[in-house]
């Protein structure tokens, strides 16, 4: 047996035409219930490989890159430039290296060099597998890098031996422009007044370096 509704009982209100919007503390609480299915206790299970690669493909979603500024710096803190693709390996590096060096240096028996970056020191080994296929972003090269050469003959990589770079890019290097001077805090003011005198006679008083001491800079290089 059906009963029907009565009239006095009053029609059934309308369904919303619009989803209600969650609020603050409901998006809040959601958010931290997903972080703790990825994170916690219940988090699936995987592999470092798929840890790596997840990491990788999140990296990759918010942040791309065209190019990759690679400079690369030698003993006596001369340093050479160039661009890169993204998608370059570091072999490409190395050929960029090679093209800058002089050439009796490579035919030496002790011409072979590693690029590393320090700190922390990390070699990049150009017949390494394991990076052979991997492009610099996936090194962790992007967007700039600082890599430094290790010579195998270890007198080269004394600070007092000079780049074996090639005459014409030597002949076009350009010394890097001083650091800025940090600012002095407040409160300092009658210190920068009662001692401008002495510090404007010694260099090393105010941390100025000598601009010979300077590391050359080789801009505008690129591979042939």
């Amino acid at each position: 047996m059906i009963n029907s509704i009565s009239n006095e009982q009053g029609a059934l209100p309308s369904p919303p035409t619009e989803e209600p919007k969650a609020t603050p503390a409901e998006l809040k609480a959601a958010f931290a219930d997903h972080i703790q299915m990825r994170h916690g206790p219940d988090a699936p299970l995987m592999t470092k490989a798929m840890r790596e690669k997840a990491e990788a493909m999140l990296g990759k979603q918010k942040r791309t890159w065209e190019y990759v500024k690679i400079r690369v710096r030698f003993s006596d803190r001369t340093q050479i430039e160039s661009s890169f693709p993204s998608s370059a390996s570091i072999n490409e590096v190395y050929t960029f290296v090679r093209g800058a060096v002089r050439q009796d240096v490579l035919d030496n028996k002790k011409g072979g060099f590693t690029l590393y970056t320090a700190p922390p020191c990390k070699d990049y080994v150009e017949s390494d597998a394991k990076i052979r296929g991997k492009g610099l972003v996936e090194l962790g090269l992007a967007p700039a890098a600082v890599l430094n050469v290790r010579w195998e003959d270890t007198a080269m990589n004394s600070n007092a031996y000079p780049a074996p770079l090639k005459a014409e890019l030597l002949c076009s290097a350009a010394d890097l422009p001083p650091p800025k001077p940090f600012d002095r805090p407040l409160g300092h003011s009658s210190d920068a007044a009662g001692g401008s005198g002495s510090a404007a006679n010694s260099g090393k008083a105010t941390g100025q370096r000598d601009p010979k001491a300077l590391p050359k800079w080789l801009k505008g290089f690129s591979k042939k």
